[in-house]
């Protein structure tokens, strides 16, 4: 940046501030027409330029002062499960900003998901700046279910229903075994749950 100054054969002194600090003579720049700047850290930074004649009458000008701002990241986050089971849903939420892009075309900073898949969000901030975040969702497949037992008993008999499958049970009986007594004809149903959570259900 910054214009060839006149008459020609004069020098070159750049200045910084930061966050409105004394201006200082820039570091590592020396004698130099334009300024290059990169990796400017969060604020605001100021540069001017003077510069001063070196023949005849010794007169100084100084530039205007270029300001630049530079401002910190969003910080996008994905709240919700990293898990859900097999015929059912869950929500994703995604803060950090003003603005959401998820990869799934959504622009609400919340989606439903029913799949599994690897979901990204795209946060953007007051400032224009941007974050992503992204999400690893599986899905559990629910439990398979078995009952065991005679389905034909004598009059004054009975017979045992045992379910398998998951790691806790609860029959339409109330019953909380895995196993059951039963002595009177009807349609007995055990929801069986798995270590994950997920259920799955099944009558004899």
């Amino acid at each position: 940046i910054g214009e060839t100054a006149l008459p020609l054969g004069g020098t070159y002194q750049w200045f910084y501030s930061l966050n409105n600090s004394a201006f200082k003579l820039a570091d590592g720049i020396f004698n130099a027409k334009d300024l290059n700047i990169s990796n400017l850290g969060i604020g605001e930074h100021r540069f001017k330029r003077i510069y001063t004649t070196v023949d005849g009458v010794i007169c100084s000008s100084e530039s205007n002062v270029l300001l630049f701002k530079v401002h910190d990241l969003p910080s996008a986050n994905i709240l919700g499960p990293n898990e859900f089971c097999e015929g059912s849903n869950i929500n994703l939420v995604a803060n950090g900003g003003i603005s959401y892009n998820w990869n799934t075309g959504i622009t609400s900073s919340n989606i439903n998901i029913t799949n599994a898949g690897v979901y990204t969000v795209t946060v953007t901030d007051i400032n224009g700046c941007t974050d992503t975040e992204t999400k690893n969702i599986n899905v559990n497949s629910n439990p398979v279910v078995e009952i065991t037992g005679n389905v034909t008993i004598c009059e004054g008999s009975n017979t045992t229903f045992s379910a398998i499958g998951g790691i806790s049970y609860l029959w339409n009986t109330t019953a909380t075994t895995s196993s059951i007594q039963v002595s009177v004809s009807g349609n007995y149903i055990v929801t069986v749950t798995d270590n994950k959570g997920c259920t799955s259900a099944l009558s004899k």
